[in-house]
């Protein structure tokens, strides 16, 4: 009993990794944006944060539980093989899904990424900060999508790795970008773009070739 119970917490503690990492990461950068940002940039960078949350939300539309019962739970009446095909498909289709639905919306909002602008900030000039958000929106959704590929194959090592190498790639870039580039809220969010959109797309690349 207690060794399962200590597998049990090995589990959850390696599994909160995402979730603590992300949270390690805005705290390290707070005091930095603190010091750097003026109160008009910091509640922009936060509203742009919002944004980008929510757009993955209607990015993802749920697929990534439903990925996970489908990959997991199997029908008695198939055979090894037929679920190991079934597990491939359901991969490659969720990743495809994603991929067009989340390029869709990502194409809607650059097309009205004005109005966006003027909505949230009551002016037209942050539109392509619109449109970087909604990239990194679709960047979140990818991540979501390989946390949980390598979660439900309990590849648990290898989810660290590339978590941490994630993390600390976005906090070194960012820091970068903001102190030295002096960017301000663009480097932000440039940051944010670019480490979670690439650690993203080619995740999902290299699990959609794999399950071909």
């Amino acid at each position: 009993m207690l060794t399962e119970l200590y597998k049990l917490i090995k589990k959850g503690s390696i599994l909160s990794i995402g979730q603590i990492g992300t949270a390690a990461l805005q705290f390290l950068l707070l005091p930095v944006y603190t010091r750097i940002l003026n109160v008009e940039d910091f509640g922009k960078l936060e509203l742009l944060t919002i944004y980008s949350s929510i757009l993955c939300i209607l990015i993802i539309l749920g697929m990534r539980q439903a990925f996970t019962r489908n990959y997991l739970i199997k029908n008695h009446k198939k055979s090894d093989k037929k679920f190991h095909e079934n597990q491939k498909q359901v991969t490659v289709s969720t990743i495809t899904f994603i991929f067009f639905w989340g390029s869709f919306l990502v194409l809607v909002s650059y097309f009205f990424s004005n109005n966006l602008s003027l909505y949230l900030f009551e002016s037209s000039k942050n539109s392509d900060l619109i449109t970087l958000c909604s990239i990194w929106a679709l960047g979140l959704a990818f991540s979501q999508m390989y946390h949980a590929y390598l979660i439900n194959n309990e590849r648990l090592k290898l989810y660290v790795i590339i978590t941490f190498i994630q993390l600390l790639t976005n906090l070194s870039f960012s820091i970068y970008l903001l102190i030295v580039k002096q960017y301000g809220v663009h480097g932000i969010i440039i940051s944010n773009t670019i480490t979670n959109f690439a650690f993203g797309f080619i995740s999902n690349i290299w699990i959609y070739v794999i399950n071909r």
